[in-house]
């Protein structure tokens, strides 16, 4: 088909003029302006609900009180959180469970507990009049959103805390098998610690100090500082308490340097940290330092250093130290033993020898004898029956000591450290 002259001719669009484009801009300026208001209307005062997708204004969603929510706002509108929590029977009452509460309180991010559970249920049933006013989920929302539950969310709830606390408590039951299992000689070691500093002193300096696990440690080194000069100093012994201390802490900051010096990922970020932790470390060592020369505690500074520590008595008192019961030495055993014996027989007939026996003198050492037989036999009889007293008595402490728990079957100390 042919086309025409007039069909080939296009038309030019109209020019506009100066202030008709002026015109057209404005327009399309407040069109956009237009948009964009709306946009931040939607943005400031409209917020998406998780469960439905539906935009929807603010006022329909709680307020959320998890720090970690910028938007201010829960996740689920409340329509639909009150959809997932509160059902209606055949008889179209409204009821709510337990578990469905718990499953609109994981998309409204807040904690179930209990105890508010069992407060919202007697509130909604208002048991006292008799009047049923709301569901429980109503109640429970109400009595959640107080100030003492604001900080916490869905994962703070009391079920969670539960197996937190299985978690915990199964963790402490490997943690207590392995201590019984490869540390029983440790934790020994701890107990004997302590009762020989309480048994030195007669006090716990420790038992006030805030971090338990430091406590082993802290007995271990003060009962390597006590001596006989320390418990009869009692300034010696203060000081030696402290150092022990500082030691302690002088350790921990350098167990913490060498943490931060082990990453080395970050190892230069924490330069100023680490310079300033082994400055405080030095310091606490040079407390240290300066107490044990002021007291002469450390070898350098002790003028006796380890006097007597190479005699019978100085090597009974260690063994004495590291629990040897036979180190006590027996001076029954060594008054009865056969050499003993045969050495005072000697002795004896060696004074017979000397002194020359007659007749008046061998009459006048039996009369002495007769009446050292009487005074002994008397005193014999004393001590037996007291003897005897004591021997009920300890039986009846050690009774009363089973009855209160504190010692078992065989009379040994529980000791429940």
């Amino acid at each position: 088909m042919a086309v025409t002259a007039t069909e080939k001719k296009i038309v030019a669009p109209a020019k506009l003029t100066a202030a008709q484009a002026r015109r057209k801009l404005n327009d399309a300026q407040a069109e956009i302006d237009k948009l964009n208001s709306e946009i931040n209307d939607l943005k400031t005062n409209y917020a998406t609900c998780c469960v439905c997708g539906k935009l929807k204004p603010k006022y329909k969603f709680y307020k959320s009180t998890d720090p970690i929510n910028k938007l201010g706002l829960t996740p689920t509108c409340k329509e639909c959180a009150r959809e997932l929590a509160v059902r209606t029977d055949e008889h179209g009452n409204e009821y709510c469970t337990k578990e469905n509460l718990k499953l609109a309180l994981r998309y409204l991010n807040k904690p179930y507990i209990e105890t508010l559970w069992d407060s919202s249920v007697q509130e909604s049933e208002n048991e006292f009049s008799g009047k049923k006013r709301s569901t429980p989920y109503d109640s429970f929302l109400k009595n959640v959103s107080l100030p003492n539950y604001n900080t916490l969310s869905y994962f703070d709830g009391d079920d969670f805390q539960v197996i937190k606390q299985n978690a915990y408590e199964s963790v402490q039951v490997d943690n207590n098998k392995l201590v019984s299992e490869k540390n029983s000689e440790i934790l020994e070691q701890y107990k004997m610690n302590r009762r020989d500093i309480i048994h030195s002193i007669g006090y716990d300096p420790f038992e006030n100090y805030p971090i338990e696990e430091d406590k082993p440690v802290l007995y271990a080194q003060l009962n390597s500082f006590i001596d006989d000069e320390t418990k009869n100093d009692g300034m010696k012994m203060g000081a030696v308490i402290q150092i022990v201390k500082k030691l302690n802490q002088a350790e921990k900051l350098n167990d913490q340097i060498d943490k931060y010096i082990s990453d080395s990922a970050h190892a230069a970020d924490n330069m100023a940290l680490i310079d300033k932790m082994a400055s405080s470390s030095q310091k606490l060592m040079g407390v240290a330092t300066r107490l044990a020369k002021d007291n002469g505690i450390s070898v350098n500074f002790n003028n006796n250093k380890s006097k007597g520590a190479n005699t019978l008595s100085g090597k009974i008192k260690k063994l004495t130290e590291i629990g040897l019961r036979d180190a006590k030495i027996n001076s029954f055993d060594i008054g009865t033993c056969e050499g003993m014996r045969q050495v005072a027989e000697i002795s004896e007939a060696a004074r017979h020898k000397q002194i020359g026996y007659d007749e008046n003198i061998a009459q006048e050492i039996k009369d002495i004898k007769v009446e050292l037989v009487e005074k002994l036999s008397k005193e014999r009889d004393e001590a037996v029956e007291n003897a005897r007293k004591l021997l009920m008595e300890n039986k009846d402490l050690k009774d009363f000591l089973m009855q209160k728990g504190l010692v078992d079957e065989h009379y040994r100390i529980i000791d429940d450290d």
